[in-house]
C-alpha cells in the first residue's frame, strides 16, 4: 500500500499536469487569436475571433492547479473538497462540451458553398465592402477565390471583371493583385487558373478550401483538447480523493 507521502507526490503531479496541460493551451489559443483570426464568411463579412473561452478555461485550470498544490502541500483538506468539487463538475462539463460539439459541428456543407459563391459572384466588384473584406481575407489567409474548388474562376464572371476590362482591347485581367503571390501578368492575366496555382503565380489554396482545412484542425485541437483536459482532470480527483482518505498528518 502506498505511503501518505508517495500519495502526496502522486497528487503534485497531476496537478502539475494540470497547469503545465492549461498553459500550453493558453498558449495556443493565445496565439491563434493574436496572431491568425478565424474567417468566417457571414452576413455581415466580417473577421470573428474564437477561442476566447477556451483562454479563460485555461487559466481556471491553472489556477486550480496551483490551489491544488498548496492544498496537499499544506494538509488543507478543506480546500482540496472544494477543488474536488469543482473538478468533477469540470469533467462532466467537457464531456458535454465535446459531445455537443462533434454532434454540432459548423462545418461548411454544399448548400452554404452555393450561397456563398452565388453571394460573392455578384456582389464582388459592386459592393466596396464585400471586395474589400474579400481582398484583405485573401492577402491574410493566402487563398484565391471562393469557389471550393481550385480550378475554377468565378472572377469571369462577377462585376469587377466587367469593370477592370472595359477599356481593355488586349489580354484580359482575370484575378486581382490579392490573389498573386507576386503580383504582375502571369498571375493578374492567367487564363488557367489550376496551373497558376501550380506554377506559384497564385495562392494554392481556394479560400473556402482552406476554410473548411481550417474548420477539420480546429475541430481536431477542440476535441483533444476536450479529452486531455477531462482525464487530467479526473485524474487530479482520483488521486485527490486517495489523499484525502487517507490518514492526517
Amino acid at each position: 500500500m502506498l505511503s501518505s507521502e508517495a500519495i502526496r507526490h502522486i497528487v503534485i503531479v497531476t496537478y502539475s499536469a494540470n497547469i503545465l496541460l492549461g498553459i500550453i493551451s493558453l498558449t495556443f489559443y493565445g496565439i491563434t487569436i493574436a496572431t491568425n483570426p478565424y474567417l468566417t464568411v457571414g452576413e455581415s463579412f466580417t473577421f470573428k475571433g474564437g477561442g476566447l473561452i477556451k483562454i479563460f478555461s485555461s487559466l481556471a485550470n491553472i489556477t486550480i492547479g496551483i490551489l491544488g498544490i498548496v492544498g496537499v502541500v499544506q494538509n488543507w483538506r478543506i480546500l482540496l473538497k472544494i477543488i474536488v468539487c469543482i473538478l468533477a463538475c469540470a469533467v462532466v462539463t467537457n464531456v458535454v462540451i465535446l459531445v455537443m460539439h462533434l454532434t454540432n459541428r459548423n462545418t461548411l456543407t454544399k448548400s452554404d458553398i452555393n450561397e456563398y459563391r452565388e453571394k460573392l459572384t455578384k456582389q464582388y466588384g459592386e459592393d466596396e465592402g464585400v471586395t474589400s473584406f474579400l481582398n484583405n481575407g485573401q492577402e491574410e489567409e493566402l487563398c484565391c477565390g471562393w469557389s471550393g474548388d481550385e480550378k475554377e474562376n468565378l472572377f469571369l464572371q462577377s462585376p469587377w471583371y466587367k469593370l477592370v476590362n472595359a477599356n481593355v482591347t488586349g489580354k484580359k485581367t482575370t484575378l486581382p493583385d490579392s490573389c498573386c503571390l507576386e503580383p504582375g501578368p502571369k498571375c493578374q492575366q492567367a487564363e488557367n487558373l489550376k496551373e497558376a496555382r501550380e506554377k506559384k503565380y497564385v495562392h494554392k489554396y481556394d479560400c473556402l478550401t482552406k476554410i473548411s482545412n481550417k474548420d477539420a484542425f480546429y475541430d481536431l485541437m477542440i476535441s483533444l483538447w476536450a479529452v486531455f483536459t477531462s482525464l487530467c482532470q479526473a485524474m487530479c480527483v482520483a488521486s485527490t480523493m486517495v489523499s484525502i482518505i487517507g490518514p492526517s498528518e
